[in-house]
């Protein structure tokens, strides 16, 4: 057969969309009202969220291994403390809630810390990808930093809208935030 242009890279799409075409999806139920957040550790569990406030965990075969804990708010946000290098099993996660705080949890759902993080809802939060801090931003507009022991570092950003989007750069050193009709960068002092 002739070789014409692109016609290697129409083959690798070809051969990624009969991959996808393959995927299983695994579709259970485990909560009794609307998800509102997920997250999968470099080990393969996962956890959700919902508006029934329940966090459950999963195995990455999409079997229910069970509710973990139950909280007094809602949960807007749950994310894996990071595994440094990709290796390892991680010890805890944080979510973060509708009643302006953030909770930091064990493995087995144990609420270890909880602080008052915002005014309003927590409606994000990011571990840095070294796991020496994390990322909150709420309803009031702000952005905020934490330690892994759940001390306040800096408040990185006053916006003046909620925050709803914002990640760190590939260094950890800034941080991506969208708020109302605006980008902002700013460094990490």
């Amino acid at each position: 057969s002739r070789s014409t242009p692109f016609s290697n890279e129409k083959k690798a799409f070809e051969s990624i969309c009969a991959s996808i075409m393959r995927l299983n999806v695994t579709v259970k139920a485990e909560h009794s009202e609307i998800g509102s957040s997920v997250a999968w550790s470099q080990d393969g569990q996962l956890l959700s969220c919902a508006d029934d406030k329940v966090i459950s965990r999963w195995n990455a075969d999409g079997e229910a291994s069970g509710k973990i804990t139950s909280l007094n708010a809602f949960v807007t946000c749950v994310c894996w403390f990071p595994s440094v290098g990709g290796k390892g099993t991680p010890d805890m996660f944080a979510v973060s809630c509708t009643d302006g705080t953030v909770r930091f949890m064990s493995r087995s759902g144990r609420e270890e810390k909880k602080v008052v993080a915002h005014e309003g809802a927590v409606i994000l939060l990011e571990w840095s990808h070294d796991g020496s801090a994390l990322l909150t931003g709420g309803e009031d507009g702000n952005v905020k930093i934490w330690s892994r022991s759940a001390n306040l570092r800096s408040v990185l950003a006053s916006t003046g809208f909620s925050v709803y989007a914002a990640c760190w750069g590939p260094d950890d050193d800034q941080v991506l935030i969208a708020s109302a009709n605006k980008l902002l960068i700013k460094t990490v002092q």
